[in-house]
């Protein structure tokens, strides 16, 4: 695919291509005459070093920390686009353009679906344009809907809205609910315990007791990172139990320590109340809001239909 974009430029209205097709047609120009091996080994070569250089830059400068972050292979190919026409790092308003691309591309599953190569193929023009000087920017028509497109995916599904979503919590820097260092979520650890899991902050098990359906309670709005031994430690108690003790023992730092995993914890929110329905139907519209509204910081655009 990546390849495929900087040799032949595919056009939006063309059809996806074929990589079969693509090394027939190289075979044939080989075939036919020898020197296009040395010109086909000479663009190969740069085409890869664009593609490493779209993977580092992924890596250092979003969350992208494997592939599990990623929302789109694809989202790899494309930015090689833009690496493979320069020689250079991205200056301050490049970097702006990619932080855009990124977030709308991952949340907004530009690259799944009806109409994907059309966006690639968008987005791979735009991206040779901005890296030869073009002031281009990069422009979000979408407008997602955050009840179904947020609240409604679920954090088990592996879709680019999810590894998205991942994406952002792993963006605000989450920390320990105890003690509030830094989560280890790049760096493999040793414990066992020190192992970062996707916790559900309202648990299953209350839940599923009265009555809601799996895919309310898998929602990304209940899901948020922790390390097993405090997600075991949690075990099955309601936000108004395990928060409290917490309050209690971060004292001063309990605000930050949350605000880093984006769970709404003023007085009035819902994480307090008792009644597990209605604490939970409070809760997760208060933190859809906040996701929202993160969602777009990062990006630096709107994305949202209503927010």
């Amino acid at each position: 695919m990546g390849f495929n974009l900087v040799v032949e430029k595919p056009r939006e209205d063309s059809d996806p291509p074929k990589l079969e097709g693509f090394a027939r047609k190289w075979s044939k120009r080989i075939d036919e005459d020898p020197t296009e091996k040395d010109e086909f080994r000479k663009l190969w070569a740069r085409y890869q070093r664009a593609f490493l250089d779209a993977g580092d830059y992924l890596h250092h400068r979003f969350p992208v920390y494997d592939e599990s972050y990623l929302p789109s292979a694809n989202m790899l190919a494309t930015l090689a686009v833009f690496f493979y026409n320069t020689s250079g790092q991205p200056n301050r308003f490049q970097k702006t353009e990619i932080r855009k691309w990124f977030w709308a591309t991952g949340v907004g599953q530009r690259y799944s679906g009806h109409g994907y190569h059309r966006n690639i193929a968008s987005d791979s023009r735009f991206f040779e344009a901005i890296a030869k000087g073009a002031k281009k920017r990069f422009v979000f028509r979408e407008r997602l809907d955050p009840v179904i497109d947020i609240r409604g995916a679920e954090y088990a599904s592996r879709s680019a809205r999810t590894r998205a979503f991942f994406c952002l919590l792993a963006a605000q820097n989450p920390l320990y609910l105890e003690g509030g260092a830094p989560l280890p979520l790049e760096k493999k650890v040793m414990s066992h315990s020190n192992r970062t899991n996707r916790h559900h902050i309202f648990p299953r098990i209350q839940l599923s007791q009265v009555g809601l359906q799996a895919r309310v309670y898998n929602s990304l709005v209940n899901i948020c990172f922790l390390v097993s031994r405090e997600n075991q430690s949690i075990g099955g108690r309601i936000p108004a139990n395990y928060l409290e003790v917490l309050k209690r023992q971060n004292g001063r730092d309990f605000g930050r320590v949350m605000k880093s995993h984006l769970i709404p914890v003023g007085r009035d929110h819902g994480v307090w109340q008792r009644g597990v329905v209605r604490a939970f139907k409070r809760f997760r519209q208060e933190r859809l809001e906040l996701i929202c509204r993160a969602f777009e910081k990062e990006a630096g655009i709107k994305l949202f239909a209503k927010s």
